[in-house]
């Protein structure tokens, strides 16, 4: 992904922002999910959303090109 380094360092920050609030998000609901819905289904979709939370924040590292510790 080299258009992250054609972007400005504050939509750098805006897009990591963004994937943050969405993994935080993420686990807010799933651990609603996992108090308040019937079991197992609960549980499960609890599961999914954390594991959708994980990879988003495993996206994180990928939005800092300039910083010498991307995979790009």
């Amino acid at each position: 992904m080299t258009w992250l380094s054609t972007l400005r360092p504050v939509t750098l920050i805006v897009i990591r922002a963004m994937i943050l609030a969405n993994a935080v998000l993420l686990g807010i609901i799933g651990g609603l999910y996992l108090v308040f819905a019937a079991r197992p289904g609960g549980a499960i979709v609890a599961g999914i959303l954390w594991a959708g939370a994980l990879a988003l924040l495993a996206l994180l590292p990928a939005t800092r090109p300039r910083r010498g510790n991307s995979r790009w």
